[in-house]
């Protein structure tokens, strides 16, 4: 499966659909019925567009040394599990989000990139609006990007004026935060959120992922530099942010956003376990996807 995902083929990218329907099966399975698989298959199909962006920001970014979906199946396999235990509506705004970044990647030094910022800041805004636990994301990715690549002034104004577009939405928000307009299948998360640490069962390996991934900065180009900085500490700092929901939010456990920076923390990270000439290495993708379909199945039960 590893060599696959690595490849150029067709098929590599074929796998990521059929992983979110296995994950969902799994869980489904767990929860002993279909009652109320409506919220986490919605879930589920906002985890895969996000995947998509995900797959198109690596192959668009120069990150890669040859063709590979890992990233995107990363993020499938630790995001999917999730939707049981996890609103829709976030997973549809981390698309939002992703987008966003998708944009960010593609900035480069001494070119007219006023568009490019202008629809990035409306990327940003736009998310909160849907889950409003993301606008920790929109706050911390400008100056993640900033970080590493400074804005002219007309960049900063054509972010800025991005941000103030989805503002004329307030009244829509208002509406939605009301109850006048609601979503199909109801919030199925508030500022109570649990934490639930089997939820998070693939970190240890994300983590050993991001030290190892460091050495790659080494031998990048100028280009593949941003990027996989800009992706390495994003999530870090988001994924850091979400989780001190006791310093963000006045109460203990992850916001609502700590799921989706979870699944992006681990996209960026866990190839990075696979060193393509270790032998054992062809068998640590089918570990953690065991681990995943177990968490599918166990959140799922939960969920009843």
């Amino acid at each position: 499966m590893l060599q696959l995902l690595q490849s150029n083929q067709p098929a590599s990218w074929v796998i990521i659909p059929l992983l979110v329907v296995l994950l969902l099966v799994a869980g489904v399975l767990g929860a002993e019925g279909v009652a109320g698989v409506q919220g986490p298959l919605l879930g589920a199909m906002g985890v895969l567009a996000g995947s998509r962006i995900i797959h198109l920001m690596h192959v668009e970014s120069g990150m890669r040394t040859r063709p590979t979906a890992i990233p995107s199946w990363a993020w499938v396999v630790s995001a999917t599990p999730l939707v049981w235990v996890t609103g829709a509506e976030l997973w549809w705004a981390s698309v939002v989000v992703l987008f966003a970044m998708r944009l960010s990647l593609t900035l480069r030094e001494g070119e007219s990139t006023g568009r490019s910022f202008f629809w990035m800041g409306a990327a940003l805004i736009a998310g909160p609006f849907l889950a409003p636990g993301m606008w920790v994301w929109a706050l911390l990715m400008p100056l993640i990007v900033l970080a590493f690549r400074p804005f002219r002034v007309s960049e900063t104004l054509s972010l800025l004026l991005g941000m103030m577009m989805p503002v004329a939405l307030v009244l829509v928000f208002y509406w939605w935060t009301e109850g006048s307009i609601r979503w199909p299948w109801g919030k199925t998360f508030n500022s109570d959120f649990s934490f639930d640490w089997r939820a998070w069962i693939l970190l240890p390996f994300a983590a050993l992922g991001w030290a190892l991934r460091q050495q790659s900065l080494s031998h990048a180009t100028a280009r593949q530099r941003f990027a996989r900085q800009v992706t390495q500490w994003m999530g870090l700092a988001v994924l850091l942010s979400t989780s001190l929901g006791w310093v963000l939010t006045g109460h203990l456990g992850p916001s609502e956003a700590a799921h989706p920076a979870y699944a992006f923390f681990c996209s960026w990270t866990l190839g990075w376990c696979l060193p393509r000439n270790w032998r054992g290495g062809r068998w640590v993708p089918w570990v953690l996807l065991l681990l995943s379909l177990t968490l599918a199945f166990f959140l799922g039960s939960a969920s009843v």
